[in-house]
């Protein structure tokens, strides 16, 4: 597990003694916290100009990531389920592929918990995750998708081949990104934070 040291003015790290699938939470965290910290940066200037704009590829590039490290969490409970080794494709940035696969791993039991409440031993409400929080990761996904495949057009002008990464002209309201963002976080959260209790209790959800 992580652990963090507060020093004037420093960012102390020291890793952990062993590898467990927290860590892909904790990498996730830190994308998204600072993701929040640089739109909160913007939103104070509250008249945006060019040279902010710049900052669309940083943040959309984090944005990305953060959720590409979250499926890859679900990935990795999955396997801790399976009791298998621990395999994460590195390699593959399609989040919609990693999407695919987290869904394929976890179907029965999602139809299982579906619009369901569960109290678990320390007496900790579990949030629900219903059909409307899935149909809105996966709108969320899709439209990324669209624009960066395989975690390159955010990071880069062009493609291996030399052409364009990003044709189309986007934009995004600061603030409702941020509710956005919030909102992916949370419903990524149940569904990785509580897998393993879900599939523990499996036989009570029945």
């Amino acid at each position: 597990m992580e652990n963090q040291l507060k020093t004037k003015n420093k960012l102390h790290y020291i890793p952990s003694k062993y590898y467990s699938n927290t860590d892909w939470i904790i990498y996730a965290r830190g994308y998204k916290n600072a993701l929040i910290n640089l739109i909160d940066s913007l939103i104070l200037i509250k008249e945006i100009t060019i040279k902010e704009n710049e900052l669309i590829f940083p943040i959309l590039n984090l944005y990305r990531h953060f959720i590409e490290l979250m499926l890859k969490q679900i990935i990795a409970e999955y396997n801790t389920y399976k009791k298998c080794k621990i395999i994460i494709p590195l390699t593959i940035h399609n989040l919609y592929n990693l999407w695919a696969d987290c869904e394929n791993n976890v179907k029965s039991i999602l139809n299982d918990i579906v619009n369901k409440t569960i109290v678990s031993e320390k007496f900790v409400m579990i949030p629900e995750l219903n059909n409307n929080d899935i149909d809105y990761i996966e709108e969320i996904i899709i439209q990324i998708n669209d624009y960066d495949k395989n975690s390159d057009s955010f990071r880069y002008p062009i493609f291996k081949d030399g052409k364009q990464t990003l044709i189309n002209e986007f934009e995004r309201d600061l603030i409702d990104f941020k509710e956005e963002i919030h909102k992916v976080d949370e419903i990524l959260d149940k569904k990785s934070s509580n897998f393993l209790f879900f599939i523990n209790h499996e036989s009570g959800i029945k």
